[in-house]
């Protein structure tokens, strides 16, 4: 979720010239409420996850067999706490799996961890962290379930990198063509906000590279995103009235991919009538978290990040695929001045 809190101050300034007017059109070069305030990181979003990751008990962890358990299922338990859908037990048809090995080097034991798809083809590596032989014969239990902790955020990027990898490399995933983003009326807005939120929410994305879907084209080719704008009012302090503007992109499904969240205070009635220049930079300053959304969405930006992994490394090396969240399990912003209204 990408929440895009007002500046209060400069709202205020805006609403000197609002006062007793209907319209926002003719207040001239003024500040602006939604101006200049495009939201923080977007989070990151599902990709269709296989149905679960496998982690089979290892046979050459240099641990023995109770210790081998505990520590597969150690492992699978962190990649739950990264929304990995990870299992400690056998590999079974079209699961990817994870391989735990160990090697000794010198005095200490390194774990390594290894990928592979259904086929047995490897995907990546990653090694855990190197401690004393002794200590990891011994199958000391806080130790393991310390390793697993810390080696599940390798494991979970490795995962990450694949994802990105593999849309990269297919020709039909929206990583390769523009997604085609369908803009529906608003709900809830008071006045001509539905219609002159989504009208220029329409304007707003092709300017920044976004493929608008026709109502006409969307009969033979379906739009991959949904963009609707979502109103909310209610009481504010000091006898202002609250408003909330939630731009909810859903993908092909109907799944939720992400919003992004605008807030302020204005004075009751103040977009009654008319939005104007509210509903222009609202959605010129929302474009840009709703494209966030979407490349998040699309794995573009994973990919990108994984291009550039896979550039620096040698030769030989192999590349990666990504589990990641569903949007009700993820960290939400904390948003200023004050939270979604209820």
């Amino acid at each position: 979720m990408i929440r895009l809190p007002f500046c209060l101050s400069r709202f205020t300034l805006m609403l000197t010239c609002l006062s007793g007017l209907l319209g926002l059109s003719g207040c001239g070069d003024l500040p602006r409420p939604f101006m200049g305030h495009p939201g923080q990181t977007a989070m990151k979003l599902a990709a269709p996850p296989p149905a679960r990751l496998a982690v089979p008990t290892p046979g050459n962890a240099l641990l023995d067999d109770d210790s081998s358990k505990l520590f597969a299922t150690s492992i699978a338990h962190a990649l739950d706490d990264h929304t990995v859908p990870a299992v400690a037990g056998p590999v079974k048809k079209g699961d990817w799996w994870l391989g735990i090995t160990a090697t000794t080097q010198g005095n200490t034991v390194v774990p390594h961890y290894e990928v592979f798809d259904p086929t047995g083809k490897s995907h990546g590596k990653a090694d855990g962290q190197s401690m004393p032989a002794s200590v990891w014969a011994a199958g000391d239990r806080p130790m393991l379930k310390q390793e697993a902790l810390t080696s599940a955020d390798k494991i979970s990027d490795l995962l990450n990198d694949v994802d990105a990898a593999m849309k990269q490399s297919d020709p039909n995933s929206l990583f390769n063509r523009p997604a085609r983003v369908a803009v529906l009326d608003g709900i809830g807005a008071p006045g001509d906000g539905n219609m002159a939120l989504s009208m220029q929410m329409k304007l707003a994305l092709p300017k920044i590279g976004i493929t608008i879907a026709s109502d006409e084209s969307a009969q033979t080719a379906p739009a991959d995103f949904t963009v609707q704008p979502r109103v909310r009012t209610a009481p504010g302090a000091n006898g202002s009235e609250r408003i909330e503007i939630q731009w909810i992109v859903t993908d092909g499904s109907g799944q939720e991919s992400g919003r992004t969240i605008q807030i302020n205070e204005i004075p009751p009635g103040t977009l009654d009538l008319h939005w104007g220049d509210v509903a222009y930079v609202a959605s010129t300053e929302a474009a840009g978290g709703i494209k966030q959304v979407i490349q998040n969405a699309t794995g573009l930006n994973r990919a990108k990040v994984a291009a550039g992994k896979t550039a620096d490394k040698p030769a030989g090396t192999a590349s990666s695929t990504a589990l990641s969240a569903p949007p009700d399990a993820l960290q939400k912003a904390p948003v200023s001045p004050r939270s979604p209204l209820p």
